[in-house]
């Protein structure tokens, strides 16, 4: 996995684009950094500190390992502070890209280098959702985005975290997003590490909300074989809903149509 330079994140509220909290932390390089990357942010590795080039002035920026960073990230995401026990309330994370590349991003990142307990709690409460799944799902949104996206003042030519993620927090008070919005397109980072490695999600066979609840996995194969009532069975004895069952009989259908016609 690609080395991470700067992680940031904002609070705010959707109905007014208000920030009420913002996250911005560097991280300290443990080798050179791309010239494709500088090119974009800015930022360049000078003796084994992280700096920022500005009108042709190199400032050395503050910085933390790696650890100490995404530790810290991971207690502000879920609004915990230090040593606390209290049960955390699920968070929606929103971003550009985050299906394609955040989440995969930070689960590496966090998985070598969370406390196990913390991971546990991170992968559980925080969901995730990016705004172009988001666009696809609702058509007003998507027909609104593009005059939106670019109504977004640059303050700055050089790529930086945190200016992104209140750019993002703009764009989605202008377009109305609520909270109801995000629950219906979010997915859970347990999902997400479901999908790595449950054959039958990769494939496209069934839900993220059914491999949640699958208490073992089955081989594609097998998931095939069985017939409509031995899957709907299955599914019913782990309380999967009626509709679910029938959008993963959709799905397997699908699949197998497709397969015979290749």
């Amino acid at each position: 996995m690609d080395n991470i330079s700067q992680i940031a994140a904002v609070r705010f509220d959707p109905s007014t684009g208000t920030i009420m909290e913002q996250f911005s932390e560097y991280i300290l390089p443990t080798g050179p950094v791309s010239a494709d990357a500088s090119k974009v942010n800015g930022l360049f590795e000078v003796g084994g500190n992280l700096c920022k080039q500005s009108n042709g002035v190199m400032e050395q920026l503050s910085a933390s390992p790696a650890r100490l960073v995404f530790d810290k990230f991971a207690r502000w995401v879920l609004n915990l502070q230090g040593g606390e026990e209290l049960e955390p309330a699920q968070v929606i994370c929103v971003g550009y890209n985050n299906s394609s590349f955040d989440d995969h991003c930070l689960l590496s990142h966090w998985r070598n280098k969370l406390d196990p307990e913390l991971f546990i709690i991170v992968r559980r409460k925080l969901f995730t959702v990016d705004i172009l799944r988001m666009l696809k799902l609702n058509g007003t949104l998507e027909k609104n985005f593009v005059a939106c996206g670019g109504s977004v003042e640059e303050t700055s030519q050089l790529h930086d975290a945190l200016h992104d993620c209140k750019a993002l927090a703009k764009i989605m008070s202008t377009l109305k997003v609520t909270l109801e919005i995000m629950s219906s397109s979010c997915r859970s980072l347990e999902s997400v590490i479901q999908r790595c490695t449950n054959p039958m999600l990769k494939a496209g066979l069934i839900t993220d909300t059914v491999a949640l609840k699958m208490t073992e996995q089955l081989s594609c194969e097998k998931y095939l074989s069985m017939t409509d009532e031995e899957v709907t069975k299955m599914f019913l004895a782990l309380g999967v809903r009626q509709a679910s069952i029938k959008i993963c009989l959709n799905k397997r259908s699908h699949y197998m149509t497709s397969s015979n016609s290749l």
